[in-house]
């Protein structure tokens, strides 16, 4: 399977929809999820979103980007 779907965790627990089911993404919805979800200290300070593939599920959490050269 090359682009598996599995439930999405930003800190402890699942992110989750409107009928408080987990959200299934694969990594680049992963990715396009933790971008929507950034707030506004992390917009401000330049933090990326970054997600972490831990087996069973994606974590999202977020980063300083690389200083740029």
């Amino acid at each position: 399977m090359k682009n598996p779907r599995k439930p999405v965790k930003e800190g402890l627990d699942f992110v989750r929809d409107a009928d408080w089911n987990p959200v299934v993404r694969t990594r680049q919805g992963a990715l396009a999820l933790g971008r929507k979800m950034r707030g506004a200290f992390e917009k401000r300070y330049g933090f990326v979103p970054v997600v972490c593939d831990c087996g069973a599920y994606f974590r999202i959490s977020f980063g300083k980007p690389e200083p740029r050269r």
